[in-house]
């Protein structure tokens, strides 16, 4: 059984997004609710003692689609993951309006042990579009824009709960840790706190880069090397590009250049033109001086997987990833505006 309140509270410093776990039922008096984080409370207004225990249908009520949870049900039925909107019914009686995404988490045979569901409250989001609505009547240019502006918040939303559904299913198939689940939600907020103070939809890597690495900057200042031109990746890059930055900072942590003194980091990148005349975004890691430990330095599990295979799947990147005699040399190729 995954560890509830342990892996979910560090999970909400990254999202900060409702999410319940329950068994693996569909029938009644299933599924029952054996988790629920600190931010479903806030938005449901129950308590730990009123929501554990019990099945997720509570929340529902007149106002609920069944013809949604028909459709819930027949997807699950299915082991497939359910993504929708349904109205459900807070303690005081109020109802919300919520985005929902239901995935199966597997144990590493492939039988569901759980059903995960990442909810957010999108009340405020409906009622906006509404009022945007009346207002288009009066201006249809503005309508427009605010359109696009709200399919571009849902859409960001939907491929993030996606990316975090996907670091923790890695994560447990992997039999990996809370703490280390916890570390890459968290190299995940980090991107997220890129764009907001940004205000774009790119993210710079160099401040990237110089991010996933600040913490040990004090005590390995000397034998860091980080260089390279101005280069911005899209949200849809950025997401994937910085877990894979954080699994090398990790492994170079716990193994590699920053785990003692005579270790050494350069991390460059360059732009190029291909064959094809489209620019390809070159990074370079390169550790130097490290007693090499092959047993010990990642060359396989989640973090290899999502460097060496991830990558090229998701941002058609290539990845030249080995271990040389005295540290890890890692090459990512991507194509980008």
């Amino acid at each position: 059984m995954l560890p509830g309140a342990a892996l979910f509270e560090v999970a909400l410093e990254a999202i900060g997004e409702a999410v319940l776990i329950t068994t693996p039922e569909i029938d009644a008096p299933g599924p029952v609710i054996v988790y629920a984080n600190p931010a479903f409370y806030r938005m449901s207004g129950y308590t730990h003692e009123e929501v554990i225990g019990r099945s997720p249908r509570f929340l529902q009520g007149p106002g609920t689609d069944r013809a949604m949870l028909d459709r819930v049900r027949k997807t699950l039925s299915r082991s497939a993951s359910f993504q929708g909107e349904a109205v459900n019914y807070r303690r005081d009686g109020s109802t919300y309006r919520m985005e929902w995404l239901i995935t199966p988490m597997q144990d590493g045979s492939g039988q569901i042990t759980h059903w995960i569901s990442v909810q957010r409250d999108i009340t405020g989001l409906r009622q906006t579009e509404a009022a945007l609505r009346e207002a288009g009547e009066r201006a249809r240019a503005g309508e427009q824009r605010q359109r696009l502006l709200a399919g571009e918040l849902q859409h960001r939303t939907r491929n993030l709960l996606g990316v975090v559904i996907a670091i923790a299913n890695g994560t447990v198939k992997q039999r990996g840790s809370v703490e280390t689940f916890g570390h890459r939600l968290q190299a995940l907020s980090r991107v997220q706190g890129l764009l907001s103070e940004g205000g774009t939809d790119t993210v710079e890597i160099g401040a990237l880069v110089r991010a996933e690495l600040a913490p040990y900057a004090d005590s390995a200042f000397d034998r860091v090397t980080i260089s390279g031109p101005e280069v911005h990746l899209t949200v849809r890059q950025v997401q994937n590009f910085a877990l894979a930055v954080h699994e090398l900072t990790t492994n170079a942590v716990k193994h590699g250049a920053l785990k003692g003194e005579t270790g050494r980091l350069g991390v460059t990148w360059e732009v190029a033109l291909d064959q094809r005349g489209q620019h390809r975004l070159a990074l370079i890691w390169v550790e130097s001086g490290v007693a090499v430990d092959p047993d010990k330095i990642m060359h396989r599990g989640y973090g290899a997987e999502l460097i060496q295979q991830a990558l090229a799947y998701a941002l058609q990147a290539q990845v030249d990833y080995r271990l040389d005699e005295d540290g890890v040399r890692c090459r990512i190729e991507l194509p980008i505006a």
